[in-house]
């Protein structure tokens, strides 16, 4: 094997550095070929230490810096050598083997561990031992440099439309009479070649309504009626002219809860907000103690709802908070929502929104006063599939819709759960902070809203029968609703929370007289449309698939083949509430009503209906009104 044994500079060969090469035999040296190597661009540091091979200590080396130009090969006039072509083209061979073995030391040292060398003492050392090269290795550097910037730029927009294959495409902006406009939106994840944006650019959403210049990197506002998400350069801002995160303050969610968590995680899953402020408990001592698991400081951790909204106005404007989640019980989200409400904040509830429906008529009045943003965490609206059935039906895809089947079945409270203090179930039993429904109250909410958001048909009567199946349980565990739509369609809605095996098993069957859809919650990437006469066709969440309509895309985040669930579709109510708030704090108007996330309006639609299904089963089964004069069109 060569073994390299010195180096020295050769004037000859115009500033480079030569690497000796000699074989051995024995303890004899025999002439070999001299190997050239320049020197380029002294930016890091880089000790070597190769097979067989140590260079002098006194001589300063940099990564990247030495790329192999040629090698030159020079026969040594010698009595001794022959002419043997084999042993020379041999010896040829091991020298750049050797080449290649520095020069890929040298890689691999730099993209492992870039900063484990000093530039500054790299290029200091060098200086003082080699200032020739040094200068020259600088000079080529810095004349270079536009050059492989130019390269470095070039190889981003080859990766950008690389990733183009596998990331969705922006999606077209619509209108509801199916016209396509300039004010679209989209998933906040995504780099197309179409877009302009290259890979290690930061990705932002644009707020409600908003639009932007690209060239100039300003954002003007823009009438919007269907808001959709689309990707921004890293010249705009997050939440666009509010050009900050919102500000969140969360109720509820303290030691042992399950869904006060699932609002923490699904508010800041796009990094559109931040958790600062909370109550999250109603004991202070519990309150105070939840608070680390959010990272909440010590300060804006508080005992009440009370202490928060008092504590959190007296707070200059560029630190109070946004807007407040309430993740508790029922029966505290009226008094909760509404004194938010009352000091200007923006809320975002759990269902069901208040205890009673006159508690909701109330909040809705008080809500349109305020004139601040209010959404209900009717969450399974948020699913890709959902939404994109939703265009499909109110575009005609299905024709007259004859029959909604909705059902949402559960197994857990099969037993009496609460006896044994098991928190969740303790409460959703309890009349006095549930409401006048268990079962119905709980779920059976989800499934009349998920028929009601995806169809856009309003009810005209129901009929209702619920059932206690847990002996000594005093709410509900089973329920049943007929529903009369004003078209003439017929609408079932059951919920179950004593089916054995069932764990959260929601799903919807919608009838056209052109066709059919099914979708499954706990198969949230997949939906089955039929046709009589036609193979069903199975519809898989992908936004980059021309079957994918406006709405299907902008409530996606990841390619195909990357299960997006219950974390996401919770996010997406957030996230198209964002857009409104960010609007309201920068002075724009903004749709109150027809939103594309469950409102205020919703929620109280929601208590109607629990109202009207006790009511009925009451009755036995009565026929009643349901027409809610509030509803959504």
């Amino acid at each position: 094997t060569p073994t390299a044994t010195s180096y020295r500079r050769s004037a000859a060969e115009s500033q480079t550095l030569q690497l000796v090469g000699r074989k051995t035999r024995g303890n004899r040296p025999i002439r070999g070929r001299w190997l050239s190597i320049p020197i380029r661009g002294f930016t890091h540091a880089v000790a070597l230490r190769l097979r067989g091979f140590t260079p002098p200590a006194d001589l300063g080396f940099a990564s990247e810096a030495i790329t192999c130009r040629r090698v030159a090969t020079e026969r040594r006039a010698s009595s001794s050598c022959g002419g043997n072509l084999r042993k020379e083209l041999l010896v040829l061979v091991l020298v750049l083997v050797l080449v290649l073995e520095i020069k890929t030391r040298i890689q691999k040292a730099t993209t492992v561990n870039p900063k484990r060398f000093s530039p500054s003492s790299a290029i200091s050392a060098t200086k003082q031992q080699c200032p020739a090269i040094c200068r020259r290795g600088m000079r080529l550097s810095r004349a270079r440099a536009p050059l492989r910037w130019a390269r470095a730029r070039a190889r981003r927009e080859q990766a950008a439309v690389g990733l183009a294959r596998f990331w969705p495409p922006h999606p077209r902006p619509f209108s509801p009479t199916g016209e396509k406009g300039e004010n679209g939106r989209r998933s906040q994840n995504c780099a197309t070649p179409s877009s302009g944006l290259h890979l290690g650019k930061r990705v932002t959403i644009l707020p409600l309504g908003f639009s932007t210049n690209f060239h100039a990197g300003s954002v003007s506002p823009q009438p919007a009626v269907h808001r959709l998400y689309r990707a921004t350069s890293m010249s705009e801002t997050t939440n666009g002219k509010l050009n900050r995160k919102l500000r969140m303050a969360l109720v509820g969610g303290g030691q042992g809860s399950f869904i006060g968590r699932v609002h923490a995680t699904a508010a800041v899953l796009d990094n559109r907000a931040a958790l600062v402020a909370g109550a999250l408990s109603s004991d202070p001592v519990r309150a105070k103690a939840s608070a680390p698991a959010y990272d909440i400081a010590e300060s804006r951790a508080y005992g009440s709802v009370e202490e928060l909204l008092q504590r959190e106005l007296a707070l200059p404007a560029d630190q109070r908070i946004d807007f407040v989640s309430v993740a508790t019980p029922n029966h505290t989200h009226f008094q909760i929502a509404k004194a938010a409400v009352e000091a200007g904040f923006n809320v975002i509830c759990d269902k069901p929104m208040t205890f009673d429906f006159a508690q909701a008529e109330e909040l809705v009045t008080t809500v349109e006063k305020s004139g601040v943003v209010f959404a209900v965490s009717h969450n399974y609206t948020g699913y890709p599939l959902v939404r994109q059935a939703r265009e499909m039906i109110l575009s005609g895809e299905l024709g007259e819709i004859n029959a909604i089947r909705s059902n949402y079945i559960q197994g857990w409270l099969r037993t009496r759960l609460e006896e044994s203090d098991q928190k969740q179930a303790a409460w959703r039993t309890d009349p006095k902070r549930s409401g006048a429904a268990g079962c119905f109250g709980d779920i059976g909410t989800h499934a009349y809203n998920l028929g009601r958001y995806m169809t856009g048909l309003l009810p005209a009567e129901i009929s209702c029968n619920l059932k206690v199946f847990a002996e000594g349980r005093a709410l509900d565990d089973y329920g049943h609703a007929v529903v009369r739509f004003a078209n003439g369609a017929i609408g079932t809605v059951t919920a179950s929370q004593i089916s054995h095996g069932r764990e959260n098993d929601l799903f919807i069957e919608v009838d056209g007289n052109k066709g059919a859809l099914q979708w499954r919650q706990e198969e949230p990437n997949v939906m089955i449309v039929r046709r009589n006469g036609s193979p069903h066709q199975m519809y898989t969440r992908d936004p980059n698939a021309p079957f994918m309509n406006s709405m299907g895309k902008a409530a996606c985040r990841l390619p195909s083949g990357h299960p997006e669930a219950f974390f996401e579709a919770f996010a997406n109510v957030y996230r198209f509430a964002y857009d409104d708030m960010a609007t309201r704090a920068t002075g724009g108007s903004f749709e109150k009503r027809n939103t594309i996330y469950p409102n205020v309006y919703d929620g109280a639609e929601g208590m109607y209906f629990i109202q009207q299904c006790v009511a009925s089963s009451q009755q036995n089964g009565a026929w009643l009104p349901m027409k809610y004069a509030g509803a959504r069109s």
